[in-house]
C-alpha cells in the first residue's frame, strides 16, 4: 500500500499504526472512489489533495497525531448513542455527517420484495434489517386504513413516511427478540434517523408504536421522499440552478 505522506510504498499495518485506523479507512475509501471519478477530478488510485496535505502535515509534525484527535475529524456534528456490549458495559457510537463528495451519487438499490423474503432477513439479521423491514412496510398512497389505526390519514396524508407495529411483531418478523428490537429502535431514535409516536385506538387496547422514517412531498408532480437517515449521515446535495 502506498504511503502518500511518505511518498513511498508501505503496508496497511504500518500506515494504520502511524496515522490511526480512521485515516487509513479514509485513504482506502478515497482510493475506491477514484475508480468512479473522471481523471480531471482525481486519477485512479489517488486520494484528494486535502487528505494528501493532511498526511504530509502529520509526517512533518505540523498537525497533532491523529490518534489523539480521531473523534474530532471534519468538525462533524456528533451524537452520543449508548450501546450494550457483551460485557454489559456501555460504549459510545459517534454519529457523524459525511460531507458529500464527487462519486457519492451511486445507489445500492434493493427492492422491498427482497426485504420481505424471510430468508433474507434471517441471513442479514441485525439493526439494519430492522430498519429495512420498517422501510419495506411504509404506508403510502395505496394503503387502506383499518379501524382504530388511521396511519394513512394521520401520517402519510400529512407528508410523513410511517409504519405502525409493535416491537414484538417486528421481532417475530426479523427473527430477534422484542428487547433487541427496542434497543435498536432506541439507538435509531437517539441518532435522529427515526421518530417514534404511539397510537392508541379509541377502545384503549392494542396500542402500537408508529415509526416515522422521513417525509414526502410532490415536486413538479412527482413524489419525492426524504429520509432522516440520509440527512444524518450525508450532507445535503447541492441543487444546480
Amino acid at each position: 500500500m502506498y504511503d502518500f505522506g511518505l511518498g513511498e510504498m508501505s503496508n496497511m499495518h504500518a500506515i494504520s499504526d502511524f496515522y490511526g485506523l480512521d485515516i487509513m479507512y479514509r485513504i482506502q475509501e478515497e482510493i475506491r472512489e477514484s475508480c468512479n471519478l473522471p481523471n480531471d477530478v482525481r486519477e485512479v488510485g489517488h486520494i484528494s489533495k486535502e487528505l494528501w496535505q493532511e498526511l504530509r502535515d502529520i509526517r512533518a509534525g505540523k498537525k497533532p497525531h491523529p490518534k489523539s484527535t480521531i473523534k474530532k475529524k471534519n468538525n462533524c456534528k456528533t451524537i452520543s448513542v449508548p450501546k450494550e456490549t457483551k460485557k454489559n458495559e456501555s460504549e459510545t457510537i459517534e454519529i457523524t455527517q459525511r460531507e458529500r463528495q464527487p462519486g457519492d451519487d451511486y445507489f445500492l438499490k434493493i427492492e422491498r420484495g427482497v426485504i420481505r423474503n424471510k430468508s433474507y432477513r434471517k441471513l442479514f439479521k441485525g439493526p439494519g434489517t430492522v430498519y429495512e423491514w420498517i422501510w419495506a412496510n411504509l404506508v403510502r398512497t395505496e394503503w387502506i386504513d383499518t379501524k382504530g389505526y388511521p396511519i394513512k390519514e394521520k401520517y402519510y396524508d400529512k407528508g410523513f413516511l410511517a409504519y405502525c407495529s409493535s416491537f414484538t411483531m417486528i421481532g417475530t418478523d426479523c427473527g430477534i427478540s422484542r428487547n433487541t428490537v427496542k434497543k435498536y429502535i432506541d439507538e435509531f431514535e437517539k441518532a435522529g434517523i427515526i421518530k417514534v409516536d404511539h397510537l392508541v385506538p379509541k377502545d384503549g387496547i392494542r396500542g402500537q408504536s408508529v415509526f416515522i422514517l422521513g417525509t414526502w412531498k410532490k415536486v413538479s408532480g412527482k413524489v419525492v421522499e426524504r429520509f432522516y437517515r440520509d440527512e444524518v449521515f450525508l450532507s445535503e446535495k447541492m441543487v444546480k440552478n
